[in-house]
């Protein structure tokens, strides 16, 4: 019986492997780099409401948009703590 012959995959030189990856941080870095470039839009709407329960929370006032103001209903409570947490 013969014994099946196994695909051996050959050994890339280590110049090319080493100019492989060189190009694909580059790659990575470039795009990163391009990324941070572009201009970030501004916080509207949600973004601003949600900060500002998170502040008012942390403030002791609750769960309010305004001190002394009604409670806020219409948004979920869960995300603006977290959030509070994170300007701690």
């Amino acid at each position: 019986m013969k014994r099946a012959r196994l695909l051996y995959v050959t050994k890339l030189p280590l110049r090319l492997a080493v100019l492989a990856w060189l190009c694909c941080a580059g790659g990575v870095s470039a795009s990163l780099w391009f990324g941070a470039q572009l201009a970030q839009p501004p916080i509207q709407n949600d973004a601003v409401e949600y900060v500002t329960l998170a502040r008012n929370m942390l403030q002791g006032y609750g769960f309010v948009y305004e001190p002394d103001g009604p409670p806020a209903i219409y948004r979920p409570p869960l995300y603006p703590a977290l959030l509070a947490l994170l300007l701690v």
